[in-house]
């Protein structure tokens, strides 16, 4: 299955709204094999009676869009960066806290390396630090670093939104870190 067919996104947007209804509901999530025996009802997907593993992964997001609407999948955000052609990773920072790093890497004063942006806190849905998420009631972004400013993100936030959030704190970053250098370049130059 081409996970850019139009049946497959039309089933995903359906999965979705089923996510929704089960939240309305408050009724139990389905399991693995549930979500995708409810799939394979659509001949017309030609779906194998054995999982796929990253097709279920793709039901799975869909049903929790839905059912969660509040959770940020921090991996698709960072895919969306790195399509935009920024550096971003999602990294394990203690207990079962996650979060993404974004734009270019530089030391500060004391030497460790930082990126441009900082997002999160998150935690990890999956042992082995895997499928990490973040409630956007809880969700900031900002420079990495320790004295640093930070943007809530609305409760509800549009994807779209959330993308943009983040490319223009890197853009303001790398641009605040280019006019630093370039005042520490004619200072030393005015020596």
């Amino acid at each position: 299955m081409n996970p850019d067919d139009p049946r497959w996104l039309q089933h995903l947007d359906l999965i979705t709204a089923w996510g929704q209804a089960s939240a309305t509901n408050h009724s139990t999530p389905p399991t693995d094999q549930q979500l995708w025996a409810v799939s394979r009802i659509r001949a017309d997907l030609n779906l194998p009676e054995q999982l796929d593993p990253a097709l279920l992964d793709q039901l799975r997001a869909a049903f929790n869009t839905g059912r969660y609407p509040t959770r940020i999948d921090l991996q698709a955000l960072a895919d969306a960066l790195h399509e935009r052609g920024y550096d971003a990773v999602v990294e394990h920072t203690g207990g079962n806290t996650a979060t993404l790093y974004a734009g270019s890497q530089f030391p500060d004063r004391h030497g460790d390396l930082r990126w441009s942006a900082a997002a999160g806190r998150g935690w990890f849905e999956q042992s082995g630090h895997r499928r990490p998420f973040a409630a956007s009631s809880e969700f900031t972004v900002g420079p990495d670093g320790e004295d640093t400013w930070v943007v809530i993100v609305p409760e509800h936030p549009v994807w779209t939104v959330v993308v943009d959030l983040l490319v223009a704190v890197i853009d303001e970053v790398n641009a605040q870190r280019a006019r630093f250098s370039q005042a520490v370049e004619a200072a030393q130059d005015a020596m």
